[in-house]
């Protein structure tokens, strides 16, 4: 464990973004790294950094959690919970057994059916668009807050017509991109949990996926209709998760090698609760950004304190996005 002595939460904020922004030795190194800042006024903090390959979100829910539960226990003398010992290798082997099974060749006709065309990849034009820099994954981060009374608001739109908020933004973001684009058929990615089940929910490690949700759109269509067709879109893609997008694009390129990816723009909708512990000690939670960015623009709606405001995180790339073109995008939607 890494001890840290700081002045200041502006220190605190510069060396937690010096730390998140440094990458891990992937070989014959540990894949997470745990800080504890110690703090002049009797505050501390503490950051925990993981490799993606090794965790997700969720992963560090769990952490979180678990922490200040036994910090909790140990303030007030009380036994340590045991945690139970769900291990990752359970997992890997029932991906095994799912690659050899009836399921799967199932799951492959699903995808093939989705994929029979293959739509044109919709990219919000940026203004930088620098040539030489287009595969460079330096990017910035621009968060933006939706209050409280919004996002009650859109929750009982929600309820009103019967669809989760990741399908009411998928809606939105998607008439956004198709109009922006001129485009009626394009795919978005989107990461899902994943987790099937009581043990896997349990259970730190890298289990998220990405999947390429398909927005096929008539403009002549309620709004109410698209929704509904999205969440039956979403509700059938789940039945189907666990076909990776990558065997999804090696099938695509059987038939076409010069397909190099579905999508450019990725929508996350995250409500990783880090607040889910018996403590009742006051803390809060952030997600320091790593400063890379595999797609050129990744937009990610959270809430990991169970606040009931969303933060909208903008991930994009300096070769090709500007902080003003990610204002107007926000301020479109």
């Amino acid at each position: 464990i890494n001890e840290i002595e700081i002045k200041s939460h502006k220190e605190l904020e510069e060396k937690m973004d010096e730390i998140a922004k440094t990458p891990f030795k992937v070989e014959d190194s540990a894949l997470y790294e745990f800080y504890i800042f110690k703090m002049p006024n009797e505050k501390c903090a503490m950051m925990l950094k993981m490799h993606h390959l090794i965790a997700d979100a969720w992963t560090f829910g769990l952490s979180s959690n678990e922490v200040m539960d036994t910090y909790y226990n140990l303030e007030h003398n009380l036994p340590l919970k045991d945690y139970n010992e769900f291990s990752y290798i359970d997992f890997i082997n029932s991906e095994k057994e799912y690659v050899s099974s009836a399921k799967m060749l199932k799951d492959k006709e699903y995808w093939n059916n989705v994929y029979s065309t293959i739509p044109d990849i919709a990219k919000i034009p940026g203004s930088v668009e620098k040539i030489d820099a287009l595969k460079s994954c330096n990017a910035q981060r621009k968060v933006f807050k939706m209050e409280k009374s919004q996002v009650e608001a859109i929750s009982e739109y929600c309820k009103q017509n019967k669809c989760s908020l990741f399908n009411f933004f998928m809606a939105v973001y998607g008439i956004y991109i198709g109009k922006i684009c001129n485009l009626s058929s394009f795919v978005i990615g989107t990461p899902i949990l994943n987790r099937r089940n009581f043990k896997e929910k349990n259970s730190t490690g890298m289990y998220v996926s990405t999947m390429p949700f398909r927005m096929d759109i008539n403009e002549r269509e309620p709004f109410t209709t698209f929704i509904e067709k999205i969440s039956k879109d979403s509700f059938d893609m789940l039945k189907h998760q666990r076909y990776s997008y990558q065997t999804i694009l090696e099938d695509l390129r059987t038939k076409n090698s010069n397909i190099p990816q579905l999508y450019h723009h990725l929508l996350s909708y995250q409500i990783t609760n880090a607040k889910n512990n018996n403590s009742n000690i006051d803390y809060y939670t952030e997600w320091p950004f790593n400063g890379y960015c595999a797609n050129p623009l990744e937009i990610h709606i959270h809430d990991m304190d169970d606040t009931g405001e969303l933060n909208i995180c903008y991930d994009y790339q300096e070769s090709v996005y500007s902080s003003h073109d990610i204002e107007k995008i926000y301020n479109h939607i």
